[in-house]
């Protein structure tokens, strides 16, 4: 009488489970990297969206004023310095932030900042140079007012 066996060897088994085990690797790195991309993607929207309430502020702040006391716009390298009527206020950079200060009250605008530049080429012109390592941002005020 012949026996009929018709299963799997333990090879055949190994070699499936081989398989089936490098698959399922490769799925899980390409999914811990898309999430990674998408979690870094976030990031970088919510900067964008600091750095435009950033820019459109200090842009109204500066050029909005009818009266601004003297010195109107004191520029540094790394800081500015306005005063509109009685607010003293301050942009400066202190570790990888940029605070705005007002009086004593100091509120963090922007996180991850490597470099800040402020240059003032003319009396009409204010310069803006932001360093996050990978991306940079730069814009112009125009000093209109002053």
């Amino acid at each position: 009488m012949k026996s009929d066996n018709r299963g799997f060897t333990l090879t055949e088994i190994m070699i499936a489970i081989s398989i089936f085990g490098v698959l399922i690797g490769g799925v899980y790195q390409i999914t811990t990297g898309l999430s990674r991309q998408a979690g870094e993607a976030a990031k970088g929207s919510i900067r964008n969206q600091d750095l435009i309430l950033f820019f459109s502020r200090l842009s109204q702040e500066v050029k909005g004023s009818k009266q601004m006391d003297w010195p109107p716009l004191r520029v540094d390298s790394d800081w500015i310095h306005y005063y509109i009527g009685d607010k003293d206020i301050r942009f400066k950079k202190a570790g990888d932030k940029l605070l705005r200060v007002e009086g004593f009250d100091e509120k963090t605008v922007l996180s991850g900042v490597k470099e800040v530049v402020f240059t003032r080429p003319d009396t009409a012109l204010l310069e803006i140079h932001l360093d996050f390592g990978q991306t940079q941002f730069s814009t112009k005020v125009f000093l209109e007012n002053l």
